[in-house]
């Protein structure tokens, strides 16, 4: 055990790691690419030990029934849940502000990277008395992003 509480385990012991204390390194891997932070970057992922964004998860996926994130709630009761909330917190929020987007990216027959499909949240009116939001769909139509509604 060192002077920071670290236990540390290899190939001729086997003893499991233990901290108590605070550990500050530019990178820290778990088993290969189970998880991986780059403190360099502000960046976590997960299933890849270079993250691309500040939570890339990373996985085959070759099973309907395995997700690659599955987000679970056991509550009984009647309420919502699991609930997921995209913020946006501008602190100069304006009319037709696009709050956040979920896209579906793939690849066409050549390899290029396309977006298929996507929707977006936006504000209609940050006003008070009158707040109104939009959502927005959009498909690809002969390679463009066309709004569906």
């Amino acid at each position: 055990m060192t002077s920071w509480g670290i236990e540390r385990t290899d190939a001729t012991t086997t003893s499991a790691e233990v901290v108590t204390g605070n550990i500050s390194c530019a990178s820290l891997t778990v088993d290969t690419t189970t998880l991986h932070v780059d403190a360099d970057n502000d960046r976590v992922g997960i299933g890849t030990t270079s993250p691309s964004g500040s939570l890339h998860i990373a996985y085959s996926g070759y099973d309907d029934d395995v997700p690659g994130l599955l987000i679970e709630s056991t509550d009984a009761g009647a309420s919502t849940a699991p609930d997921i909330k995209l913020y946006r917190n501008s602190s100069s929020p304006l009319n037709s502000d696009y709050l956040s987007k979920i896209s579906w990216v793939g690849k066409t027959d050549s390899g290029a990277n396309m977006p298929y499909c996507d929707i977006y949240g936006q504000i209609a009116d940050v006003s008070n008395a009158g707040a109104d939001g939009r959502l927005v769909l959009r498909n690809s139509v002969d390679g463009t992003m066309t709004a569906v509604m």
